[in-house]
C-alpha cells in the first residue's frame, strides 16, 4: 500500500521537529540553560522507530544547539547522529521498540537519564469503509483510553488533494473514540483517502537541567483507504 507522506500538526514539540532555523554550538551557552526535548516514534506503515533529540537554549522555542565536542547524547546506549538541515539529533530503529533510554551528558559532566515508551494503538473493526460527508462518525481504536490531560488521540484524513487534509483530536480522559464532524467532513471533496490515527503523549522527566526538557512518545498505527463520499 502506498501511504502518502504528510505530517500532521498537533503539538508544539512536534512542529519542533520539522522546522529549519538558526544554530549555535552548545559551549556557548551556560549547561544549566539548554533545554532538551525527546521525542520516540514509531510508525507502524514502515515498521521503523525514531529516536529524536533538539536541544534549545532557554527553552523549546530558544535558538537550536549543536553539541560541542565533549557533549554527548545516546539512546540505549547508542550515540545519535546530528541532522544539519533539521537542526536535530536522531536514530532510527527497524521494527518496533516499545521502550527506551535517553542520556545526555553536557560539558560539565552533569548526566541526565530519562526512560520512555511507546503506547500502541490502532483502528478498530468499525471504521466504515466509505464515509459520507453529510454525517459525523465516532472512530473507535484498539487500546488504552486517554490516560491524561498530556495525552492526545489524532485521526487525520488524507485525501488524494492533500491541501484538503483535516485534523480531527480527542484528548478528553477515558475517551475511546474521534469524532468526525459533518461540518469538517463537508470541506473534503468526494474522492479516495486515507485514514491515519496516531496516539501522542508528554512523559515525565525524571532529569533535566534548569531550563527543563519535555519527552513525547507517538505510535502512528497501520493506515486505513476509505472513500468520501
Amino acid at each position: 500500500m502506498h501511504v502518502k507522506q504528510f505530517i500532521p500538526i498537533h503539538l508544539v514539540v512536534v512542529l519542533l521537529l520539522f522546522c529549519s532555523c538558526e544554530t549555535e554550538e552548545s559551549d556557548l551557552v551556560e549547561q544549566q540553560q539548554i533545554f532538551v526535548a525527546y521525542d520516540l516514534f514509531y510508525n507502524e506503515n514502515e515498521d521503523t522507530t525514531r529516536a529524536t533529540v533538539i536541544f534549545t537554549f532557554g527553552n523549546r522555542t530558544g535558538t537550536r544547539l549543536v553539541l560541542s565536542e565533549g557533549a554527548t547524547i545516546r539512546y540505549d546506549n547508542t550515540p545519535m547522529t546530528y541532522d544539519n538541515v533539521l537542526g536535530l539529533y536522531s536514530l532510527e530503529i527497524a521494527g518496533y521498540d516499545a521502550m527506551g533510554t535517553f542520556v545526555y551528558e553536557d560539558l560539565e559532566a552533569n548526566t541526565f537519564t530519562n526512560a520512555v515508551s511507546l503506547n500502541p494503538i490502532s483502528f478498530d473493526n468499525t471504521v466504515p469503509e466509505t464515509i459520507d460527508r453529510s454525517e459525523s462518525y465516532e472512530i473507535g481504536w484498539v487500546g488504552n483510553t486517554v490516560a491524561t490531560d498530556l495525552e492526545v488521540v489524532v485521526v487525520t484524513v488524507v485525501p488524494n488533494n492533500l491541501g484538503q487534509t483535516t485534523i480531527f483530536s480527542q484528548n478528553n480522559r477515558e475517551a475511546t473514540t474521534v469524532l468526525l464532524t459533518s461540518d469538517r467532513l463537508l470541506e473534503i471533496d468526494p474522492q479516495p483517502a486515507e485514514l491515519v490515527i496516531e496516539r501522542i503523549a508528554e512523559q515525565p522527566v525524571l532529569e533535566s537541567s534548569a531550563a527543563g526538557a519535555v519527552i513525547t512518545s507517538r505510535y502512528r498505527a497501520n493506515v486505513i483507504s476509505i472513500a468520501i463520499e
